[in-house]
């Protein structure tokens, strides 16, 4: 997310996010502004980015997983 973008919607903190990406396998925190990722990283990384509307939600150390879908039906 650069300057010029807008603050997230969303941001998803204390978690324990799996990724699915070998060069960054894990993480504690997302930003999502207009239904999309926008950062994923950790909390130090992430927090910063939240704005005035921003909605934080604390996942208590709780485990994310994307959604998988099987596409061989």
């Amino acid at each position: 997310m650069t300057a010029t973008e807008s603050q997230p919607d969303l941001i998803l903190h204390n978690g324990r996010f799996t990724t699915l990406d070998r060069a960054n396998p894990a993480a504690t925190a997302v930003a999502i502004a207009a239904g999309r990722f926008v950062a994923v990283g950790n909390d130090a990384d992430v927090m910063p980015l939240a704005g005035r509307e921003t909605r934080i939600v604390d996942l208590d150390g709780r485990t994310v997983l994307p959604g998988l879908i099987d596409n061989h039906c």
